[in-house]
């Protein structure tokens, strides 16, 4: 008969310590009892997502804004496309536009190649029709409007760097509770050990400790 008690505990999964780091940043630091780390990407996570949820919304507002500015100041239809405002935020108005398209494609295909046909075939393409129409009243409004662009351009860049900041955070969690979990098990191999043995030749019990180093 071999009777055995060890002081410490069982030895933890490197691999489920990885895999609640990567279902949720702390959690693998947290089965690692390693509880102030798990605190810190708890709250990094936590932090991370409100900032997401944050620019998202302010984007959409700026979006929303900078589309009912351009509607007022000069005339652009709600909710036209991307490219659409690309080109209202690049030209004073569509009569512009639509002369710079005409003095471009006249000086390359009609002055230098010859070529009428494909000419006509480029207005067809990016001539803007009169049912998008857009004027802005001044210059300073322009501006306004490029300005309200280039933030709400920002606040969408902000919103993309929190996704890398979260999968970031899950990526170090998880290289992290690997540690943890194995200086855990190393730790816990270096533990004392206390056992009892039966001892024939005395009719008794031997009592062994055991300090490992």
């Amino acid at each position: 008969i071999f009777a055995c008690i060890q002081i410490t505990g069982n030895e933890i999964s490197m691999k489920k310590a990885m895999i609640y780091s990567a279902l949720i940043p702390g959690l693998g630091e947290l089965y690692t009892h390693n509880y102030t780390k798990a605190g810190i990407f708890f709250a990094s996570d936590i932090a991370i997502a409100l900032s997401y949820f944050r620019f998202k919304n302010e984007n959409d507002w700026a979006i929303k804004s900078y589309q009912q500015f351009a509607l007022v100041k000069a005339g652009v239809q709600l909710h036209s496309s991307n490219e659409h405002y690309q080109l209202v935020q690049n030209f004073l108005s569509r009569e512009s536009y639509n002369a710079y398209i005409i003095r471009y494609y006249r000086n390359y295909y009609l002055v230098y190649k010859h070529d009428p046909d494909t000419y006509e075939e480029k207005l067809d393409e990016y001539l803007i029709p009169e049912d998008q129409d857009w004027n802005w009243e001044t210059e300073k409004d322009l501006k306004k409007f490029r300005d309200m662009r280039q933030e709400q351009r920002n606040l969408e860049t902000y919103a993309k760097l929190t996704v890398a900041a979260t999968i970031m955070n899950h990526l170090i969690s998880i290289i992290d509770s690997a540690v943890s979990a194995r200086l855990y098990n190393k730790k816990l191999s270096r533990s004392n050990r206390l056992s009892i043995t039966p001892d024939f030749t005395k009719n008794g019990f031997k009592l062994n400790y055991e300090i490992k180093f």
